[in-house]
């Protein structure tokens, strides 16, 4: 299931110096030229996570979530342009370790961009793939200006 990641707010007018398109991926500053948002791919089994990081995100980049790791491979196949993907590392059916693989195997352009949520690795093999994983991983609950300062150094 793909949940759309927009704010119908978020198409009009932000101000009268600039206008967002999600359609375009740009912002544009009256007199200057277009500048391309960065596109987020979040992947994560609570709905409520995907509207907060949304809402949170929206006015600096375009935010795409996906309720599971299954939807969220059926979307890349679709349409793989992701500056950053970031997926929970416990879900139902397909964890995060699985979407793992499977990006590294088939985009292995965003394997680099995978960043887990986690609450923590409760089982022993969770913890195994967490110390064996060299990328980057936020630790639920997160403030959301942390995640801005994150994101700023990845994005």
């Amino acid at each position: 299931m793909r949940v759309a990641a927009s704010n119908p707010s978020a198409n009009e007018v932000a101000s009268d110096t600039e206008t967002r398109s999600p359609r375009s991926s740009t912002v544009q500053r009256h007199g200057e030229r277009r500048i391309p948002r960065a596109r987020l791919l979040v992947i994560d089994d609570e709905p409520l996570i995907g509207t907060t990081l949304t809402y949170a995100l929206e006015d600096e980049y375009d935010v795409v979530v996906t309720t599971s790791g299954r939807a969220a491979l059926a979307l890349l196949a679709q349409d793989p342009l992701f500056d950053l993907v970031l997926c929970d590392l416990t879900m139902p059916g397909m964890g995060g370790p699985a979407v793992y693989e499977a990006i590294s195997r088939d985009y292995p352009e965003l394997a680099p961009r995978f960043v887990f949520m986690t609450g923590g690795a409760f089982t022993e093999g969770m913890r195994s793939f967490l110390e064996e994983h060299p990328g980057a991983r936020l630790e639920k609950p997160f403030a959301i200006h942390d995640l801005e300062r994150f994101l700023s150094h990845r994005v």
